[in-house]
């Protein structure tokens, strides 16, 4: 009897295998659905976890407005639960893309073991002017050409580069960066066009600007284990960068008071050797005042010496022609005199003429010995008054000269003063200068605040939190949108089976007549929905969780880049979906059958009572029934009827 039963359970699914595979599909549709968009979020978070646990994505960001150093990164390094902390460098700059535009790009110092690249084409940067750039910006044709900074940026934005532009080496994705998004800035339009990698030597900064963490645990991302563990170091963590944030404002401090002390040492040299130089160069022009002052009375002596002289020397030259006049005046005389003895004949003197006139001419001789005497003398004197005219000539000259060095040296010392006035005002302005750059370091040092610091978490990641939200919409879908697919379902199966069971009410009666137990003749009807509905359970459950996380994951590809996507299986999804199907054919089967078997065999035998008709509403609208066809008249009822 039961191989009978069995016979025409399979014998029924095949002559209504239409009827069988319409449960099939629906069922493996809404099932597809549910447990697709179910699993689509699971699927979406495990293939995110997956990349971003291999690229070691950071827990925390920490900042602080006065940045970090080597220091700190080792203190925290030492600390609890510690995988890897090191610490980056990142900055705003304006550069000019392939098109002459401008716009920003944002720079970051490529670490070691947190925040991984993807290289999608070139390689990774090998010396400190080259970089790898964002996949949003460039494609593999950029490789070898460079990216060069604006001449509009500030000259401090310039600084923190060691050079002004860089070779592109390779495109990457960023772990950091997994949404299109690349962020805002204070730069150009207002947002970030995308990102680029440099060795830290590509960086001038003698510091780091954040400093990223990443402890030891692998929990999945969003999940409550990693938000608890994230919660419980929440305020430690906060303590220790605040601890950080205090150390680096002492060292920055006593830094600062060590090179203020240092400025003052060397101001108060300065100053004094200054002081010195200018009190040594006064004197010198007080010197040279006064060796001026000597000059000046030796070239007075000099000039009433040199009259004395001159007057002297003009005397004696008055003297020399008195003489030289006197002298040829005598000369004369004794020509005369002389002219006159020799006029008178010898013969005709007596013997006392004649002694007379030879001692006239022996004193003739003497005079003309006396006069030559006077002569040379004169001669002498003439040359002596030559030589003293010369001598005068000379001393005009050299006094002439010293009159020159006299000026010169007056110019010199005028010039002197006026050096010494200018350097004085120099000096004076120098120190002055120092003293407000003192006075304004000093005020620098007192406006040093202990710096804020900042501990940021994942959520604080826009593209991180971006997933989580459209991932947690896709959850949305499958809380909400399968459930149409689940009743159009259990309404299909409700129908079908419904009709069926009315359409063999005969061969029921029949059944019920031959002996067949009302849960015997039920097996059929719950086998045939049932194994529809758990064929096509399994099948739509494969299909969908593979399918539905597909398309979605390559959906989200347009928006998000993290690699190859991760299925994974749900038991408590697949469970649910077979109770679901099951329920939505089995139990709308049995409630149909329910009914039925409750008549006697003799009652399932006969034709069922036909309904009495109803009126649908549209029948009382002659404006719009009286213009429907017979078969849309019949369609109407049938939709109202059922």
């Amino acid at each position: 009897m039961k191989s009978m039963m069995r016979k025409t359970t399979l014998r029924e699914i095949w002559q209504s295998l239409g009827r069988y595979l319409a449960i099939f599909a629906i069922v493996a549709m809404g099932v597809g659905f549910f447990a697709g968009l179910r699993i689509t979020r699971p699927v979406m978070v495990a293939s995110a976890n997956a990349y971003l646990n291999e690229k070691q994505l950071y827990d925390y960001r920490l900042l602080s407005t006065l940045g970090f150093e080597e220091e700190d990164v080792a203190a925290l390094a030492a600390k609890d639960d510690v995988r890897a902390v090191e610490g980056a460098v990142d900055a705003d700059i304006l550069y000019m893309d392939g098109d002459g535009n401008e716009n920003v790009i944002r720079a970051h110092s490529l670490m070691k073991s947190i925040n991984g690249l993807e290289i999608v084409a070139g390689r990774l940067p090998q010396n400190d002017t080259e970089c790898v750039v964002d996949t949003v910006l460039y494609d593999e044709g950029a490789i070898g050409s460079s990216i060069i900074f604006s001449g509009n940026n500030d000259q401090d934005d310039l600084d923190k580069f060691a050079h002004d532009r860089y070779t592109i080496v390779g495109i990457a994705q960023a772990s950091a960066y997994i949404q299109f998004e690349r962020g805002t800035t204070s730069l150009g339009n207002g947002r970030v066009s995308g990102f680029m990698y440099l060795l830290p030597e590509g960086f001038a900064t003698d510091y780091f600007t954040e400093i990223y963490v990443r402890f030891d645990q692998d929990a999945p991302i969003y999940s409550a284990e990693y938000d608890t563990y994230m919660k419980a170091k929440e305020k430690l963590w906060e303590e220790y960068c605040k601890a950080q944030g205090e150390r680096r404002y002492q060292a920055i401090v006593a830094d600062a008071e060590s090179e203020l002390a240092k400025a003052e040492a060397k101001f108060a040299d300065e100053k004094a050797d200054a002081e010195a130089e200018l009190a040594d160069a006064r004197k010198e022009l007080l010197n040279a005042e006064d060796e001026l002052a000597d000059g000046q009375e030796q070239l007075r002596e000099g000039e009433d010496e040199l009259a004395d002289n001159r007057a002297m020397i003009d005397s004696r030259a008055r003297e020399l022609v008195n003489a030289r006049r006197s002298l040829d005046e005598q000369r004369a005389e004794l020509a005369a005199a002389v002219e006159q003895a020799n006029a008178v004949p010898v013969e005709y003197l007596d013997e006392a003429a004649l002694q007379q006139l030879q001692a006239s001419m022996q004193q003739f001789e003497a005079a003309e010995a006396e006069l030559a005497d006077a002569e040379r003398q004169l001669a002498d004197g003439e040359a002596e008054l030559a030589r003293g005219r010369r001598e005068l000539a000379n001393a005009e000259a050299e006094l002439e000269e010293n009159l020159q060095k006299l000026l010169e040296a007056e110019a010199e010392l005028a010039d002197g003063w006026v050096e010494y006035n200018d350097a004085y005002a120099e000096f004076e302005k120098e120190m002055a200068d120092a003293e407000q750059e003192l006075a304004d370091a000093k005020a620098d040092i007192a406006k040093i605040e202990v710096p804020d610091t900042y501990v940021l978490d994942r959520d604080t990641n826009i593209g991180y939190a971006c997933f989580e939200n459209d991932s947690s919409i896709v959850e949305g879908l499958a809380n909400v949108f399968p459930v149409f697919f689940f009743l159009v379902a259990a309404l299909v199966c409700m129908t079908t089976m419904h009709r069926m069971v009315e359409e063999q009410r005969t061969q029921i009666g029949v059944l019920k007549a031959l002996g067949y137990g009302e849960l015997t003749i039920m097996g059929k009807y719950l086998f045939y929905s049932g194994s529809a509905a758990l064929t096509g359970c399994i099948a739509g459950y494969f299909l969908g969780i593979h399918l539905f996380p597909f398309v979605i994951w390559q959906a989200y590809g347009m928006m998000y880049k993290m690699g190859d996507i991760v299925f994974v299986a749900d038991s408590a999804t697949a469970l649910l979906c077979l109770a679901c199907a099951l329920l939505c054919s089995v139990g709308t089967t049995w409630f149909s059958c329910r009914r039925e078997l409750r008549e006697v065999a003799a009652e399932l035998m006969r034709p069922k009572t036909p309904r009495a008709g109803k009126r649908g509403f549209l029948e009382r609208v002659p404006l719009v029934w009286n213009r429907l066809t017979f078969l849309q008249k019949v369609s109407v009822r049938n939709i109202i009827r059922y």
